[in-house]
């Protein structure tokens, strides 16, 4: 279960077999914090929001994504040659369609496909330390919320809100669209990594 690797290389191969159980740990970790009451700073920063409700949201839908990973497989492969855009990866769409999966039984026996693209390879593994920046973890949990969670690449007057600064920005005058852009979950949850 997890992430599975499907035609990669094998340095891509071993990264991605390193960041499932990296991502889960993480996960698990951000949820904890937040259970002891923290990542309020974080969740400010990336989701403009810690009302209490929105963190007992937030807390399990990290739970949630951590436990899908551990029950089911998740592909990870590279976009087709035809099919590359220069992106980092796209997820696409699961048996059964787009969902927030509400419990690990209702992600049971879906396909989860992610496959990676041109950018995946010109970014590092993990953020330099201490500033956000787009990385092969931050990229493979932004897909992941696309999967289990439903999140979307939010557009604003025809910018898609991909990048550090759109996600600040979106955070800081739209929580309701933060919360369901995938980059802000990717960029909070590596907040926690350290």
């Amino acid at each position: 279960m997890g992430f599975i690797a499907q035609g990669l290389g094998p340095t891509d191969s071993a990264i991605v077999s390193r960041m499932g159980p990296e991502i889960v740990r993480v996960l698990r970790k951000a949820s904890a914090e937040i259970q002891r009451g923290n990542g309020r700073a974080e969740s400010t920063l990336w989701f403009g929001d810690t009302a209490d409700p929105w963190m007992t949201r937030l807390q399990n839908a990290l739970n949630r994504m951590a436990s899908v990973i551990n029950v089911t497989d998740i592909s990870v492969g590279f976009e087709s040659l035809s099919d590359r855009s220069g992106a980092f990866a796209a997820a696409y769409e699961p048996t059964g369609g787009w969902n927030n999966y509400a419990d690990i039984a209702s992600a049971r026996g879906r396909s989860f496909t992610i496959r990676l693209d041109t950018a995946w390879n010109r970014t590092p593994q993990y953020r330099p330390l201490g500033t956000p920046a787009d990385s092969q973890f931050c990229t493979l949990v932004h897909e992941l919320t696309h999967l289990v969670l439903g999140t979307e690449d939010v557009d604003k007057g025809g910018i898609t809100m991909y990048g550090v600064d759109n996600a600040k920005q979106l955070a800081s005058t739209s929580p309701y669209d933060a919360k369901d852009n995938a980059d802000n979950w990717g960029y909070f949850v590596e907040e926690f990594r350290a």
